[in-house]
């Protein structure tokens, strides 16, 4: 039987906000958390992913390669890492919470071809 993985808040390091207002989105400074709970759904939402995602966090906050705001989830914003060998989705909630973090809810892998779609709609700018 194989022990469970012990979880811990992470914090993912400062808020690209000027990277952000370029798109748009202005928000006062602050760093970006990733709690217990938002790991563990996207462990279950994106297993697959997980890993590849989680090694990459703190670089697609500090140097997003696009940012934005999915019209499907407008409480929240994303920031985009092309690594060259996968892209890095972190999904952001745009109000921070009690702690002041802005946290980020999730975090999976995108397909190239989606990333140029969500490009071409205007929904990610190059950061």
């Amino acid at each position: 039987m194989t022990k469970p993985v012990k979880l811990s808040p992470i914090i993912l390091g400062p808020l690209r906000t000027d990277l952000l207002k370029a798109g748009g989105i202005v928000l006062a400074d602050g760093d970006v958390g990733f709690s217990i709970r938002a790991q563990k759904h996207a462990m279950a939402r994106h297993a697959a992913d997980y890993a590849d995602c989680l090694v990459n966090l703190p670089e697609a906050v500090a140097t997003p390669t696009h940012v934005g705001q999915s019209p499907h989830h407008p409480e929240g914003f994303e920031l985009v890492r092309d690594t060259g060998g996968i892209i890095v989705l972190v999904a952001v909630l745009l109000i921070p919470n009690a702690d002041g973090l802005y946290a980020a809810t999730s975090t999976y892998t995108l397909k190239r071809d989606t990333l140029e779609r969500r490009i071409r709609k205007g929904h990610l700018i190059i950061a």
